[in-house]
């Protein structure tokens, strides 16, 4: 039987987050609702004074608080466009700083654009 491991005494890196981003992490998962908190209270206080849009009554609910769909919609919005945020922030930061994207064992990628077609 053949074998497909290719060993030549080199192991590759192991890639290891280091725990000072673990920690940054951390505290962005436990503040990013905070903050969408924060922007939800302060986007309804302002639609009221300013009155930029109408909330629709299908939108309203019985109870304490008639806006509660309202602000958990809002919520949920302003959550996910935090969390959009940093993710494109980490993306553009890993692109420009991170590792080369071929590995130990990759081959460079061939330029070779072929001959011209003439029929």
């Amino acid at each position: 039987m053949g074998n497909y491991k290719f060993t030549d005494g080199v192991k590759p890196a192991e890639r290891k987050v280091h725990p000072v981003w673990r920690g940054i992490g951390c505290v962005l998962m436990i503040l990013n609702p905070i903050m969408a908190y924060a922007g939800m209270i302060l986007l309804l206080q302002l639609n009221r004074q300013n009155g930029w849009f109408r909330i629709p009554y299908d939108l309203y609910v019985e109870g304490k608080d008639p806006l509660l769909l309202v602000k958990g919609l809002v919520f949920l919005v302003l959550l996910f466009l935090l969390f959009s945020v940093y993710a494109l922030f980490s993306f553009l930061v890993q692109r420009i700083a991170g590792p080369s994207r071929f590995g130990l064992y990759d081959v460079p990628p061939v330029i070779y654009k072929g001959k011209r077609y003439k029929r």
